[in-house]
């Protein structure tokens, strides 16, 4: 049986004090002014000694477990993958680890999530509503009196936690004015229920250029999905009638996908390909795409990173969450039109 190295050991390897090899175990050395000779004898003795904390110890000592819990609505999407992706990032540089959840877009799994919450050594949560949230925020707002929570991508209506979003109304905004400059009088507009904060911002940010930028010629085709399992019909009903839209704005990646397919099997090639559509969409095969779209980039990446950072920086009480603010962090889009 190995016999386990104490940091004792590892002090007197070498010839300094275990105050100060716990300095460089946790990477405070510089902060506590441990001179770089001395970081590397440390870090030397660690090494040769094969030295390895003891984690849980080391928690219970300090109350401190560096655990973040994510509850994400969707794992399959690459957009939220992405966003997991940036918080892994930021959290790993920090020395935290990091707990997934998926809700499924099921606001009961994610009321049971944040419940067990309760019961776990998670530090904080960084969540996204899902899509079956209609602004219930009561399970949210118990367990942020316990623990910091951050939103992102979601706003929930009545909820005062930080949020990090992307430039939703600005991005609808855009859209519309682009495919007005395109002289497109018939628009297909593919949507997703309002009541989630999203959507509701890409459509008022589109309407608003409808509104301002157009006349009384323009028409508008509204289809909006409520949920995954409708999407696919209403699709399919839209390229089934006359197809005559000149030009074409999708919130959601997923449906853009879903009405590319359908216009190509339908023999809708030739007529598609030569309207604008202009679609959010964050997958990096953009280009490989047919017929060809206008693309609206979020920055899912960075969207996690600033997340992760909000919340660890309130748990090392680093800001104060007067200095954090309850209004949004909203992050640009990024266009190719």
């Amino acid at each position: 049986m190995i016999k386990k190295v104490s940091i004792k050991e590892v002090a007197k390897k070498a010839g300094v004090s275990v105050a100060t090899i716990s300095y460089v175990l946790n990477g405070t050395g510089k902060s506590k002014r441990i001179t770089e000779k001395t970081i590397k004898k440390a870090q030397d003795a660690i090494d040769e000694l094969g030295y390895v904390p003891n984690v849980s110890a080391i928690n219970l000592r300090s109350g401190k477990t560096r655990t973040i819990a994510v509850i994400i609505p969707d794992l399959s999407s690459y957009f939220f993958a992405m966003i997991l992706k940036g918080i892994e990032s930021y959290a790993r540089k920090e020395k935290y680890k990091v707990i997934v959840y998926q809700s499924g877009e099921c606001v009961e799994n994610e009321k049971e999530i944040f419940e067990g919450l309760l019961q776990t050594t998670a530090e904080g949560v960084l969540f996204s509503a899902s899509l079956g949230n209609k602004n219930q925020c009561s399970h949210i707002a118990f367990l942020n009196k316990k623990i910091p929570v951050i939103g992102f991508d979601r706003i929930l209506e009545g909820l005062d936690v930080p949020h990090v979003v992307s430039d939703d109304y600005q991005a609808g905004y855009k859209a519309g004015h682009y495919l007005l400059k395109k002289w497109c009088k018939h628009i297909l507009f593919l949507g997703v229920d309002t009541t989630v904060s999203v959507y509701k911002l890409r459509y008022e940010g589109f309407k608003k250029a409808i509104e301002e930028l157009g006349n009384e010629k323009v028409h508008v085709t509204e289809l909006m999905c409520k949920c995954d399992e409708e999407y696919e019909l209403i699709i399919d009903n839209a390229i089934e009638a006359h197809f005559d839209y000149d030009g074409v704005f999708s919130c959601n990646e997923k449906y853009t996908i879903q009405l590319l397919q359908k216009m190509v099997s339908k023999d809708r090639y030739a007529k598609s390909d030569s309207i604008p559509i202009v679609s959010f969409y964050n997958y990096p095969d953009v280009e490989l795409l047919t017929p060809k779209i206008k693309s609206i980039r979020q920055q899912p990446f960075e969207m996690g990173e600033k997340a992760c950072s909000i919340l660890i920086n309130k748990l090392q009480q680093k800001e104060s969450m007067v200095e954090v603010l309850f209004e949004p962090i909203v992050l640009p889009c990024e266009y190719d039109f």
